[in-house]
């Protein structure tokens, strides 16, 4: 049986990270800078190389638009840092599990705003070239700024892994001999199961993993390359209905024309068949790359994102550190600096770096999430509205940044209770988190306490209850939000109608409606508060009784009523009314009647 190679796993885990030069003391190197439309090489080769280099790996990405399509926009942006000597690479190599550095010549790491990839030098061996193809798949599909299915991710990256340029043809779709090896040995797992697997999947052990890879290559390479009668963008299909947050299942059939069981018999025949489709198309056509030195500032940013990649803080500080004194007005050395510190766990430092990026202007969200976050989390549920509104503020700084962050949504949505004032202006960012991530629970949430403060109480219900009816697709802590905040508005509403009858003097009405809820409810804070009331209206059924003796003049009876309620447990409003009541009482008692 063959599986994934160790290094494979460990690399991809990680996801690939950047490369860079060597710090300023070992041998300087002549930087060249060499940029195309996707991405931008830093390397210390000389030209010719990097402009190969960059040329293939521009085919690379524009072949691949041609079978997904995306947005180039939203890729993050991309640097590859090519040393010309191994030992250069060294100080970045990636640490290992054991803190020790991982022996390969290359490697890829993808952020939320930018990516990274590094290689010892330009003449990277078969595998590393794959690792590197491999994970520029994921970054290409990191475009779509939702997570994709496991099984699309690995599978499509599988077949792209196998791209080469020959001549005037590009080629990729070349079989992939351990995962057919492994796919004859091993029985498959049913797509019906294989369509849901996560990233945990992945830590089952070498002989499961290899599984997940080999099958979902498979899957991959039949919908792309198999004969069938699907359109060649299935995949693009399949992903854009994932988003659309219809049922998984419902997404599977529209998109590949069949039931699960149909198509789990169609990919066993394409694997028992033993015949796989190599793609060989015309080159696609690219724009030639821009040639110049690079900046010092440019390198050192370059190194210190290559550094972070492979999670060497302290290297990852220096180089901000330098870019900071470069250029001191520059915002970019601040975010890395902020990010390094960050990355280090020291809080505090960190947030210096980022209010300084902020102040110069930083372009990157990080900064002002990672403020936002702060002031919320600092709090610890005893958020004030006045920094509730600073940190909403900086929330909105980093959604007008970088609009696909999931957590600026969701952290600007639990803000919203804690808002005084009006708070119409946080409407357009929620709606926009609303239709870039239509699947989550917690963005409509927050719409819905915007809907409520409005007084809009039908449309707030609208929103809760689609949250509450797809609750179990949500997180527990966004289902325990709805849940909490459905049990709070019932209770509001609850209230208010108690409210009503009583202001009605329909005491004995609202009290059945407090033991009712008494019986069914289980807060500790609302049944103390529904006891109260519940005292409340008991104290003024019998104050209504003791007035209607008063009124009839049955001073024993109304005596014996107001007597009552002053040694009860009644308000103490209800007692002193008693009280003034009984006084009186005796005052009319001892008073002379009057005779003709």
């Amino acid at each position: 049986m063959l599986a994934r190679p160790s290094w494979y796993r460990l690399l991809g885990g990680v996801a690939l990270a950047g490369i860079l030069s060597p710090l300023f003391g070992a041998r300087e190197a002549n930087w060249l800078k060499v940029e195309t439309p996707s991405f931008t090489v830093i390397s210390a080769l000389r030209e010719r190389e990097t402009v190969a280099w960059a040329g293939e790996f521009s085919q690379f990405v524009a072949a691949l638009q041609r079978f997904i399509t995306i947005d180039p926009r939203r890729l993050p942006p991309l640097t590859v840092v090519i040393f010309s000597r191994d030992r250069d690479f060294n100080p970045y190599r990636m640490l290992g599990l054991k803190g020790k550095p991982v022996e390969v010549a290359g490697f890829f790491s993808r952020r939320e705003t930018w990516a990274v990839a590094g290689l010892a030098s330009a003449e990277s061996q078969e595998d590393i070239r794959r690792v590197i193809f491999h994970e520029g798949v994921h970054w290409f599909l990191s475009a779509f700024n939702r997570a994709n299915p496991v099984w699309v991710e690995e599978g499509v990256a599988e077949v792209f892994s196998t791209f080469m340029v020959e001549r005037k043809n590009l080629q990729w779709g070349q079989a992939i001999p351990e995962h057919i090896l492994l796919l004859r040995d091993q029985k498959p797992m049913p797509l019906e199961r294989l369509m849901f697997v996560d990233r945990s999947f992945l830590s089952h052990g070498s002989q499961v993993a290899g599984l997940l890879y080999a099958q979902s290559w498979a899957f991959a390479h039949y919908l792309t390359f198999g004969q069938h009668d699907l359109s060649r963008t299935v995949l693009t299909d399949y992903l854009k209905l994932c988003h659309a947050a219809i049922h998984p299942d419902e997404a599977f059939q529209q998109a590949f024309g069949g039931t699960y069981e149909e198509l789990d018999r169609k990919l066993q025949k394409y694997v028992s068949g033993g015949s796989y489709f190599v793609a060989k198309p015309p080159l696609p056509e690219i724009s030639p790359p821009s040639v110049a030195p690079a900046s010092p500032i440019e390198v050192q940013l370059a190194l210190a994102r290559l550094a972070l990649a492979s999670h060497r803080h302290p290297l990852a500080r220096q180089h901000a550190e330098k870019a900071v004194a470069l250029l001191p007005d520059d915002p970019r050395g601040y975010e890395m600096l902020g990010m390094a510190l960050d990355e280090a766990g020291e809080e505090g430092p960190a947030l210096a770096a980022y209010r300084e990026a902020a102040a110069r202007k930083s372009k990157d969200f990080q900064p002002y999430f990672r403020q936002g976050l702060a002031l919320q989390t600092t709090a610890e549920g005893q958020l004030s509205a006045e920094v509730a509104a600073a940190a909403a503020r900086l929330y909105q700084q980093a959604i007008n940044r970088h609009p696909y962050y999931l957590a600026s949504y969701q952290n600007l949505a639990g803000l919203v209770g804690f808002l005084e004032g009006p708070t119409d202006y946080l409407s357009p960012f929620l709606e926009q988190g609303r239709q870039l991530f239509p699947s989550d629970g917690m963005v409509p949430l927050g719409l819905a306490l915007l809907e409520k403060k409005s007084g809009n109480d039908e449309a707030a219900d609208a929103l809760l209850n689609g949250v509450l009816q797809t609750a179990d697709r949500q997180e527990s802590w966004i289902r325990d939000y709805a849940a909490k905040l459905e049990e709070h508005w019932r209770h509001d509403r609850l209230l208010t109608e108690i409210q009503q009858r009583a202001e009605q003097r329909d005491y004995a009405g609202a009290l059945v409606l407090v033991e009712r809820a008494l019986d069914a409810g289980n807060n500790v804070k609302i049944l103390t508060e529904l006891q109260t009331r519940r005292q409340d209206l008991l104290s003024a059924i019998r104050m209504t009784e003791a007035q209607a003796a008063l009124n009839a003049r049955n001073w024993p009876e109304a005596r014996r009523i107001l007597e009552e309620v002053i040694g009860s447990d009644a308000s103490l409003s209800s007692k002193v009314t008693a009280r003034r009541w009984l006084t009186e009482l005796e005052r009319r008692a001892l008073r002379p009647t009057k005779t003709r």
